[in-house]
């Protein structure tokens, strides 16, 4: 592939978001030949490097994904308009959190399932999970107001119950409280991974958010919430079945 000159991409908020953006980018950059350089920022979202979540060996030799910031300015670029609107007789230089490039839908697989977890996250899938192929819950509370209106706890559990009793569940959720009572309630269907902390600001934290996505993407079908690029991310790259609680 020809490399005339770079997009430049800095990948915003959580997990879910920057892994949409970043496929995204590598879907333009291949189509448009141009070398890709990432900024994927640690902070308060997302509290670890990409060469910390991800085998960066995957990638090919016109990607590099770096924690520093572009000291340029950026235009934001969220969606298939937006990014056909920016002139490509140059450097780009965006910021995203979301899907913008949606041409291609087989490209757009390809690049996303060819991003490689680390060992020791699909290890630690691998070790809970033992073959076994769960229904996928996921959870969101702690900092999206409109999934908890609209997707409430008391829907899921409903939904679970309706399940076989032997059906077992891959629990992920970013509060603590909702995982004491799912397992309060359905004891030894819960399968989950159990960090040491689940802010998504610590390395510790995101890494068991890794864990739960790579989790979720090996279920038969995921329960999820509503607007969360997470569970959506999770289905797309396992191609489980997502369903929609609300």
């Amino acid at each position: 592939m020809a490399v005339y000159t770079s997009i430049f991409l800095r990948v915003c908020a959580g997990l879910g978001n920057r892994l949409r953006a970043l496929v995204s980018g590598l879907c333009a950059a291949e189509e448009i030949s141009r070398r890709l350089v990432v900024c994927w920022p640690i902070e308060h979202g997302c509290g670890a490097a990409w060469n910390e979540l991800f085998d960066s060996s995957e990638l090919p030799y016109w990607v590099s994904i770096q924690t520093d910031e572009f000291n340029m300015g950026l235009k934001e670029c969220l969606t298939q308009e937006d990014w056909d609107a920016i002139p490509n007789d140059g450097p780009i230089e965006i910021k995203s959190h979301g899907r913008f490039h949606r041409m291609d839908e087989e490209r757009w697989l390809r690049w996303l399932r060819r991003l490689k977890p680390k060992k020791e996250i699909l290890d630690a899938v691998n070790t809970i999970f033992r073959g076994q192929i769960p229904i996928g819950v996921h959870l969101r509370r702690t900092d999206n107001l409109r999934a908890i209106k609209l997707s409430p706890t008391r829907l899921f559990v409903e939904k679970m119950a309706a399940q076989l009793d032997k059906t077992l569940f891959w629990l992920a959720t970013d509060d603590e409280k909702e995982r004491l009572e799912m397992e309060r309630q359905f004891g030894g269907q819960i399968l989950r991974y159990r960090p040491g902390t689940l802010s998504r600001g610590r390395v510790e934290g995101i890494k068991g958010a890794l864990i739960e996505f790579i989790g979720l993407s090996r279920c038969s079908t995921i329960f999820a919430t509503v607007s969360s690029s997470f569970s959506e991310m999770a289905a797309a790259y396992g191609g489980c079945r997502l369903e929609i609680i609300r």
